[in-house]
C-alpha cells in the first residue's frame, strides 16, 4: 500500500504523508507537492482548494475508515509558506480541520512565529485558534495572550494581550520588560497594518503608568500612516506654557501633509503645516506657520497681530543633463522662530543652519561630462535685529558656465569659466558683472621624482556700477563702467623625498611656487560683495586666486614656499609638520588687515599633527608675525577617540597686528579687517555602557565673555525606548538679541512615537 511504502522508505527518521483536499479526490492522478520553503517574504496568493500539504512525523496512523490521521513526535505540517510544528496532531478529513497539541509553533510567511499549547486550524493553516498564545515577530517584538484567533486575510485578535518590542532580561527572562502594553483585547489588522488596543495600560517595568480605553498604532511593517503624532509641551518666558499637537495625513504613497495647532498661554494661538510630494523626477516641499499673538510683554489681546513664516524647497530632473529647483523662506519677525519655538520641520533651518541670511533662490543647472552650467536668481535677507525692515539683496540673475578641454597634441588640461552677475542692494545700488576666464594646467615629472606644474590663467572682468545719492553722502549719483584684465602664470615645484630610518618611514616634501601677475588690479571703486573674508592658511597658500569670490584679485607677483614632513613608525605613531611662507613683489594692501598676507612678507605658517597612539591626536596650526615671530593666529586641538567615549578640546585665537599706514587705516574703517577673536571649545561623549551616554559641548567667546553654545545631554537608548534630558544655551548673533536657555526632556517608544517637554528659552 501507499502508506507502508512511504514508511519503509523513510525508515525510523520520519513518516511522510501527502494529502489532497477530499472535496475533489484525485483518482489516478499524481499529486504535485508544494516545495516552498517556510518563512520568508512571499507575495500573498489564493491557494486552490485541492492544494495538498506535507505532513512529517515520527509516527503516523490512519483510522480504519480512513477519515482521520493522527501524527506523533516531531510533527511538521508544511502548507505553502506556513509551517506548523507540534508534539501531537490530528487531521479530520471530513471537516478539513487540524488539531495540534504540545509545543506548538506556526511559522508564517511574514517571518512571525506563533507559539501555543493547543491549536485548531483549517487544512491550509489560514484560519485558526491558539490557546496560551505567544508570538515572536520578525522585528523581535513579542506578544502574549490567553487565547488568539488568527486569519491570513484579516489578522489576529488576542484576548488579555501583552505587547512589547523590548528584549527580555538575559539573566531573568520572567522579569517584565522596560515597557509593555497590557490590554483586555488587541487586534492586529494585517490589511490596514494597524495595532488596536482596548482597555490598555502602558506599563514601565510592569508598573502601570498610563491608561486609555482605546489606542491604535501602526504595526512594524508600516513606514507611514495617517494619525496624530506625539505632542510637544513646554514652558518659555517668551510665550508661557505652550502645546503642539501635530496630525500627519498620508494622502497617498507620494504625498503627505502635517498640520500642527499651536497654543501659547501668554501670547495667542496659531498653527503650522508642511506639505510634501515626491514625483518620478523630483520633489516639492511647502511649509509655514502663523500665530495670532500679542507683542512681547503685552497681554492686551486688542494689540494682537499676525506673525509667521513661510518655507519651501523643490527640485526636478528635467532630463539626463539638466535639473532645476528652488529654495524659499520669509519670516515676519527676526525673533519669531525662536520665541514661538517653531520646529525645524516648518522652516528651512536644516538647509541653512549656520547662515545669517534667509535665502530665496530659483535655479537650473546642467551637467555634461566635466562641463557645468548654472543659472540662478537669489535673494538674501539679513536675520539681524539691527537690519532695517527692507533689507533684501537680490541677485537677478547669476550665470555660471564651466567648459573643460584637453588639446590632443598637448599635455595637460584646460578650463574656460564664465560668470555673469546682476546684484541689487536695499539702498538701490546695483552692480552688474561679467567675468571670462581661461585656465590651463600642465604637469611634468622627472625620473628622480620631481614634479613641475605650470599654470596659466587669463581673466577679464567688466563691471557696471550704480550708486544712488543716499549712498554717496549727499553727492550726486554715481554710475560707471569699469574693466580689468588679469593675466597670471605660475610654476610650481614639488620634490617628495623618502627615507627609511630603522622602523620609521620619513617623507620630506619641499614645495616652491613662482607666480607672475601685474599689480594694482583691485580698483577701490569696485564694490567687494563676495571676497570680504580671507585668512592665510595651508589650504590657500599655493592658490592662484586666494579669495573665495571674484570681486577681489590676488594680484601681483609672489613666491610661495613650504616644507611638509611626515614620519610613520611601525608602531602606528604618526608625526607630521608643515612650515610655509609667501613673499610678494609689492606691498599693496590686497588682503584684509591681520589676515597674515597683508604685508609684503607674509606671516610664517606652522602646523603639526601627532598621533602617539591611533586613538590620540594632538595638533596645532599657527601664524607667526614675520618680524618678532609672535603668534597672530593659533589653534591647538587635543582629541581622544576610544570605544568608551570621544573627547576633544580646541583653543582658537586670532590676534592680528595691524598695519599703521594710512591705507590700512582706511581699509580698517571700511571693515576690511580680520577681527580679534579668542574662543575655547570642548566636546565629550562618554559611553557608560551599551545604553547610557553623556554628551557635552561648550564654546566660549573669550573676547565677549559669553557662551557661543553650551550643550549637555544625558541619553538612554535601547532597541525599544530612548529618553534624553538636554540643556542648551545658544547665542545666535546677530539672529537673536541674547542667548537662549532651553531645558528639554524627550522620550520615544518604538512604534508608538515620541513626546518632548521643553522649558525655555530663558533670556
Amino acid at each position: 500500500m501507499f502508506l507502508s511504502t512511504e514508511f519503509r522508505h523513510y525508515g525510523k527518521l520520519a513518516g511522510l504523508v501527502v494529502l489532497a483536499a477530499l472535496a475533489s479526490p484525485a483518482s489516478g492522478q499524481e499529486a504535485k507537492w508544494p516545495l516552498a520553503a517556510p518563512g520568508g517574504d512571499h507575495k500573498m496568493q489564493e491557494i486552490p482548494l485541492n492544494t495538498p500539504f506535507i505532513l512529517k512525523a515520527d509516527q503516523v496512523t490512519m483510522s480504519d475508515k480512513g477519515d482521520k490521521i493522527t501524527a506523533d513526535g516531531a510533527v511538521e505540517v508544511t502548507q505553502e509558506n506556513r509551517v506548523l510544528r507540534a508534539d501531537h496532531l490530528e487531521f479530520d478529513k471530513k471537516t478539513n480541520m487540524i488539531r495540534a497539541v504540545g509545543n506548538i509553533s506556526l511559522s508564517l510567511e511574514t517571518g512571525d512565529v506563533i507559539y501555543g499549547d493547543l491549536a485548531l486550524a483549517d487544512q491550509k493553516l489560514n484560519d485558526g485558534l491558539v490557546e496560551n498564545f505567544r508570538m515572536l515577530m520578525l522585528d523581535n517584538s513579542r506578544m502574549v495572550g490567553t487565547q488568539a484567533a488568527f486569519s491570513k486575510d484579516k489578522g489576529k485578535e488576542i484576548n488579555r494581550a501583552i505587547y512589547s518590542p523590548c528584549n527580555l532580561c538575559a539573566s531573568d527572562p520572567s522579569r517584565a520588560p522596560l515597557w509593555q502594553i497590557k490590554s483586555s483585547r488587541t487586534t492586529h489588522d494585517e490589511v490596514k497594518h494597524v495595532m488596536i488596543y482596548h482597555d490598555a495600560w502602558l506599563q514601565i517595568y510592569g508598573v502601570p503608568v498610563f491608561y486609555t480605553p482605546y489606542f491604535s498604532s501602526p504595526d512594524s511593517t508600516v513606514k507611514r500612516q495617517s494619525g496624530f503624532l506625539a505632542p510637544k509641551f513646554g514652558i518659555a518666558n517668551a510665550t508661557g506654557f505652550f502645546a503642539e499637537i501635530p496630525y500627519f495625513w498620508a494622502i497617498n504613497q507620494s504625498q503627505d501633509l502635517t498640520i500642527s495647532p499651536h497654543y501659547y498661554s501668554t501670547r495667542g494661538e496659531g498653527a503650522a503645516a508642511e506639505y510634501r510630494q515626491r514625483f518620478n523626477a523630483g520633489y516639492l516641499r511647502l511649509a509655514g506657520s502663523g500665530v495670532w499673538a500679542t507683542p512681547p510683554g503685552d497681554s492686551n489681546r486688542k494689540n494682537a497681530a499676525l506673525y509667521g513664516n513661510f518655507a519651501g524647497d523643490g527640485g526636478v530632473n528635467i532630463n539626463d543633463n539638466w535639473r532645476a529647483g528652488f529654495l524659499a523662506e520669509r519670516v515676519s519677525d527676526p525673533s519669531y522662530l525662536t520665541d514661538f519655538t517653531i520646529n525645524h520641520q516648518f522652516t528651512n533651518q536644516d538647509f541653512t543652519p549656520a547662515s545669517n541670511y534667509y535665502q530665496n533662490m530659483i535655479y537650473g543647472e546642467g551637467f555634461y561630462g566635466k562641463d557645468y552650467h548654472r543659472i540662478a536668481a537669489m535673494g538674501f535677507e539679513s536675520k539681524s535685529f539691527a537690519a532695517s525692515a527692507n533689507n533684501l539683496s537680490v541677485v537677478h540673475p547669476a550665470v555660471q558656465n564651466s567648459f573643460n578641454f584637453k588639446l590632443d597634441d598637448w599635455v595637460g588640461s584646460g578650463r574656460v569659466n564664465q560668470n555673469i552677475l546682476w546684484l541689487s542692494h536695499p539702498d538701490n545700488s546695483n552692480v552688474e558683472r561679467l567675468v571670462e576666464q581661461v585656465y590651463y594646467n600642465i604637469p611634468m615629472s622627472t625620473r628622480d621624482g620631481q614634479v613641475f606644474t605650470w599654470q596659466t590663467n587669463l581673466r577679464g572682468d567688466v563691471y557696471q556700477i550704480y550708486l544712488p545719492d543716499n549712498n554717496r553722502q549727499g553727492l550726486k549719483p554715481f554710475k560707471s563702467y569699469l574693466g580689468r584684465v588679469i593675466p597670471q602664470s605660475a610654476l610650481r615645484w614639488d620634490f617628495p623625498l623618502l627615507n627609511q630610518i630603522g622602523g620609521t618611514s620619513i617623507v620630506v616634501q619641499p614645495t616652491t611656487q613662482i607666480v607672475l601677475a601685474p599689480r594694482g588690479l583691485n580698483n577701490i571703486q569696485i564694490p567687494n560683495n563676495d571676497s570680504q573674508s580671507f585668512d592665510l592658511n595651508q589650504g590657500n597658500l599655493f592658490s592662484l586666486q586666494r579669495f573665495a569670490g571674484l570681486d577681489r584679485i590676488a594680484s601681483g607677483s609672489r613666491i610661495d614656499y613650504a616644507i611638509k614632513t611626515t614620519a610613520l613608525n611601525t608602531d602606528s605613531t604618526i608625526l607630521s609638520g608643515f612650515i610655509g611662507q609667501s613673499w610678494r613683489a609689492d606691498s599693496d594692501l590686497i588682503y584684509p588687515v591681520g589676515s597674515g598676507a597683508d604685508r609684503q612678507l607674509s606671516d610664517v605658517l606652522l602646523g603639526s599633527e601627532y598621533w602617539p597612539i591611533p586613538s590620540l591626536l594632538m595638533s596645532f596650526q599657527m601664524r607667526l608675525d614675520n618680524r618678532d615671530f609672535r603668534p597672530t593666529y593659533q589653534q591647538e586641538t587635543i582629541g581622544l577617540y576610544r570605544s568608551f567615549g570621544v573627547f576633544n578640546v580646541s583653543y582658537i585665537e586670532n590676534s592680528p597686528r595691524l598695519r599703521s599706514d594710512a591705507v590700512a587705516l582706511q581699509s580698517a574703517q571700511q571693515g576690511f579687517i580680520s577681527p580679534l577673536s579668542r574662543s575655547l571649545a570642548a566636546n565629550a561623549v562618554i559611553k557608560f555602557d551599551s545604553y547610557w551616554r553623556w554628551a557635552n559641548g561648550i564654546s566660549r567667546d573669550l573676547v565677549k565673555q559669553q557662551w557661543s553654545y553650551l550643550k549637555s545631554a544625558i541619553i538612554y537608548h535601547d532597541e525599544c525606548f530612548s529618553i534624553s534630558l538636554n540643556y542648551n544655551v545658544t547665542s545666535n548673533e546677530p539672529i537673536s538679541r541674547s542667548p537662549n536657555q532651553v531645558i528639554a526632556l524627550r522620550f520615544s517608544f518604538k512604534y508608538l512615537g515620541d513626546s518632548s517637554f521643553a522649558f525655555g528659552p530663558f533670556q
